[in-house]
Formats: structure tokens, sequence, C-alpha cells
């Protein structure tokens, strides 16, 4: 049964049997799910209030892709930001998840997934959206502020890689990605950056 303060999920997929059983999966555990079944429409509907708490995106969608909705996604938060978890049917490639992370997903679901993985990346996706986006990051994702904010702690890329349950090569795929959004040209004008905002493990509530 749903209560009140059910999190909200926008599922955006045009394969309407596993749009129907992804929604039935993630309603049994009392989310409260919401499909569109194109980018555009995405687009309109994380534009409303209130927002999705997280949208999970097919990579490959009529019209806009899903990278490119995620982008745009990214590109019109402001205060608060909505995580987007990329689903794909087909293999995913480390230049795949790469395009993905760039564009500010927070991670992606293989096709086909058991119910408990899929509930259990779900989880771990809104775990990225409990904090507010500070006014003075508005272009990084809440993955890319941890990222960062342990960067500032002096973590090389290995131990960020760890400490966040991911590969290496993702990690640095998200320092290189911050490093353009932000349009800095080193790692230690990031941490100055970090600094000067405040973005530490303590603040983002990290252990």
């Amino acid at each position: 049964m749903q209560s009140a303060n059910a999190k909200r999920i926008l599922l955006v997929d045009d394969d309407l049997p596993r749009c129907g059983l992804i929604t039935r999966v993630l309603a049994g555990s009392g989310y409260v799910v919401h499909a569109a079944h194109t980018g555009e429409r995405a687009l309109d509907l994380v534009s409303r209030e209130p927002t999705p708490d997280l949208v999970l995106m097919d990579v490959v969608l009529p019209g806009i892709s899903g990278i490119e909705a995620c982008r745009q996604i990214g590109e019109r938060a402001r205060k608060r930001s909505t995580p987007v978890l990329l689903m794909s049917g087909c293999a995913i490639g480390s230049i795949e998840q790469a395009e993905g992370l760039e564009a500010g997903a927070v991670g992606y679901v293989a096709w086909p997934i058991s119910a408990r993985e899929l509930k259990a990346r779900v989880s771990a996706a809104l775990g990225t959206n409990q904090r507010p986006q500070s006014e003075h990051t508005p272009d990084l994702s809440p993955r890319q502020l941890e990222v960062v904010a342990w960067i500032a702690e002096g973590l090389a890329t290995k131990e960020i890689a760890v400490k966040l349950g991911i590969t290496v090569r993702t990690a640095e795929t998200h320092r290189a990605a911050i490093l353009r959004r932000l349009g800095l040209r080193s790692s230690s004008l990031l941490v100055r950056y970090a600094i000067e905002r405040g973005i530490t493990p303590n603040t983002l509530g990290l252990q």
C-alpha cells in the first residue's frame, strides 16, 4: 500500500510489456510510478510539480534518446536535481556507460534484470537524492557532488571508486565530466572549488 510520502518514479520506456512489468514490480514495493513513452514527454513531466524523485529511462526511445533527455533534465535542474537511472536492453560497454554518466545519469540498469536487483538499484539511486542541491552547484548531479567531496578530501580515484561502489573507470569518467562541466583544468582547481562552496563528505552526509 502506498503512503502519502511514497517516492515518485517516472518510468520512460516505449516497450509497453516491459513498462507494465516494471510498473508492477515498483508499485508493489510502494513507489508511485508514472509512465512516459518518449523522451519529449519525460521532459514535460519532469518540468511539472511535483517533480519525480527518480527517472528510470530507457536509452533507446523514439524521438530524442534517453541520454539526450537525461542531459536536458540536468540542464533544467536548479536547486533540486532529479537523478536519472538509464536502462538498456543492449550490451552496455564502457563507452556507452561513459556517455550516460557524462550526460548526468547516476547509473545504468541492464535488461533483463531480476525484480530484486531492480528494486535494489532503484533504492540506491533514490539514495542520491536525499539532499537538496546547493544553489552554488547547479551543474552537478548528486553523484558528481559526492565525487567532488571525496576529491576535496584528498582521495585518489581508486579510493573514490571503493567509497562509492563504482569501478575506477567510472570514477575517472565522473572526474573528467565534472572538470568539463565546471570549466576547470585541474583537480587542484576542483579542490579549491569544493572548499569555497563547502562541499565535503561531512556536509553531504557521506561516511
